[in-house]
């Protein structure tokens, strides 16, 4: 997975003006499968879905009272077959 920010300031389009940081992300096509089928089911975009997401993630670890580096998270991404990726957490 990689990713990159950037400010993005939108006056047209469905998602109508924002002062938000774009962060783009590369996830694997299966991942990005079930996010669609998740934010249709929501009847939201998969930005906003995304967004939540990292919010949630942030909260928590706020909650837990660990700065980034300091609780010992870890993703590891995993090729395990053509278009397959295992995700797990260590740490």
């Amino acid at each position: 997975m990689c990713a990159k920010a950037s400010k993005s300031r939108s006056d047209g389009g469905m998602g109508g003006k924002t002062d938000l940081d774009r962060v783009v992300a590369y996830v694997p096509t299966e991942l990005k499968k079930e996010l669609e089928q998740w934010a249709e089911a929501e009847e939201r975009s998969v930005s906003w879905l995304v967004a939540k997401l990292i919010d949630r993630a942030l909260q928590q670890r706020r909650e837990r009272g660990t700065l980034p580096g300091e609780d010992g998270f870890v993703l590891a991404f995993t090729k395990t077959g053509p278009g397959k990726t295992a995700i797990e957490q260590t740490g």
